[in-house]
C-alpha cells in the first residue's frame, strides 16, 4: 500500500448501508467515499459570467 497517494482518481465500485465504496485507479486502494476529503466545487455560474 502507497502512504503518499492522495487518491486523485477513483471509481465507483458498490453501496451498501447508504456507504459509497471507492477504488483508488492509481494504488488500487478500497476506500470509503467518506474518508475522502470533500475537493471544491467549481462555481460555473461565476465562470460563465465572463
Amino acid at each position: 500500500m502507497q502512504g503518499d497517494c492522495t487518491h486523485p482518481r477513483t471509481e465507483f465500485l458498490a453501496r451498501r448501508d447508504g456507504v459509497d465504496y471507492l477504488r483508488c485507479l492509481d494504488c488500487d486502494q478500497v476506500l470509503e467515499a467518506d474518508d475522502l476529503e470533500s475537493v471544491p466545487a467549481v462555481d460555473e455560474d461565476r465562470d460563465l459570467d465572463r
